[in-house]
């Protein structure tokens, strides 16, 4: 309010600008944090009206575009949150579009080099939110490109580290969708060493742990997939990991889903051993997990591992609800839903957006 009643007596004064764009882009940032993303949404495109008249005057401005790309960094979280994610994908495209001409016109800035390659993740994943794999693919090389660069002159950086995992991680994903298990192991092994690394020096850092519970997941589902030996064990540690974050106080929503997807992959291992009853326990925990943040979710990383438990414990008709709702966003699934006496419903006419 301050800064909108600054702005009020000299509306064209930079520095009060700046003040007013700070402000609204810190009070989006918290009403996301506090699920209020319609009001969220309004900020940050009311800040972007704001370093719009910024950049008319100063269109070369680094910190102006950098300030842009933030915004549609922001946004696109929102949108993916919403459901919306053709608008998630077109921000996170905007994203990668700004930050893009920052590199070529600083290619010497390793921070804004860091930040386009991080971009690319975010769009490679809006990519495949929608089915679009093959699109990803190329995304995730130049991200993974960008990263590899970076960590030949830094190698010891950890945040470096971890996003060049998640990018090895996600094209492993991929690789092994298209039906190359090895190459995906190839991918995963490697990773898992890197994070051991990480975690042995600091035990506390959770998107390291997040990132130890996916990476023996997908291990795990390739031993599953190929019958071979180890699967139960690999299981065994991504569970692991997963409840340790769920262990400690403030687990967010990725941390949620990425622990009911161990689950989820337990109790098929179990199920396929004969343990029905452990698969059963397995599936209902994922279940529990999620229960508290899935009933208006449109958030697919939520949605996508509850459908599945709901579908292997036999509840059909509530599985099919969740799926439809899915469906009806344009989500698409890596992985084929898992086989019951429930027939998958066909998309449903998406309603639109606004």
């Amino acid at each position: 309010d301050s800064a909108t009643a600054l702005l009020a007596h000299d509306p064209n004064r930079r520095e009060w600008q700046l003040e007013l764009f700070s402000a609204q882009y810190d009070l989006a940032y918290f009403q996301k944090d506090m699920g209020e993303l319609e009001a969220a949404r309004i900020g940050l495109n009311a800040a972007l009206e704001t370093t719009d008249r910024l950049i008319a005057a100063a269109p070369d401005d680094f910190d102006l575009r950098l300030k842009v790309a933030t915004v549609h960094e922001l946004l696109g979280s929102i949108a993916e949150l919403q459901g919306n994610y053709p608008q998630a994908a077109e921000h996170y495209g905007r994203r990668v579009a700004e930050l893009e001409k920052l590199v070529a016109n600083d290619p010497k800035n390793a921070i804004t080099k860091q930040d386009l390659a991080v971009a690319r993740i975010y769009a490679a994943s809006a990519d495949m939110i929608r089915g679009h794999f093959n699109r990803a693919l190329p995304v995730l090389a130049q991200a993974q490109a960008g990263l590899d660069a970076l960590l030949a002159v830094d190698g010891q950086n950890v945040t470096l580290r971890e996003y060049s995992i998640i990018a090895r991680l996600t094209t492993a994903t991929l690789t092994a969708r298209a039906g190359d298990p090895d190459a995906a192991l190839r991918l995963i092994d490697p990773a898992i060493g890197e994070l051991d690394q990480i975690a042995a020096r600091d035990a506390s850092d959770r998107l390291c742990l997040r990132l130890l519970s996916r990476a023996w997941r997908q291990n795990a589902e390739l031993q599953l997939a190929a019958d071979a030996p180890g699967a139960s064990d690999s299981a065994a540690r991504t569970v692991a990991f997963g409840e340790r974050l769920l262990q400690t106080p403030g687990a967010n929503s990725p941390e949620l889903s990425e622990c009911a997807r161990d689950q989820v992959l337990l109790g098929r291992i179990l199920e396929r051993a004969g343990d029905q009853a452990g698969a059963q326990a397995a599936w209902l925990r994922a279940t529990a997990v999620l229960a508290s943040r899935q009933a208006e979710s449109r958030d697919w990383a939520i949605l996508d591992p509850y459908a599945r438990s709901l579908v292997l414990l036999g509840r059909d008709a509530e599985a099919g609800t969740v799926i439809d709702r899915l469906q009806r966003l344009g989500y698409v699934p890596v992985q084929p839903w898992p086989s019951s006496t429930h027939a998958i419903p066909s998309p449903s006419p998406k309603k639109p957006t606004t």
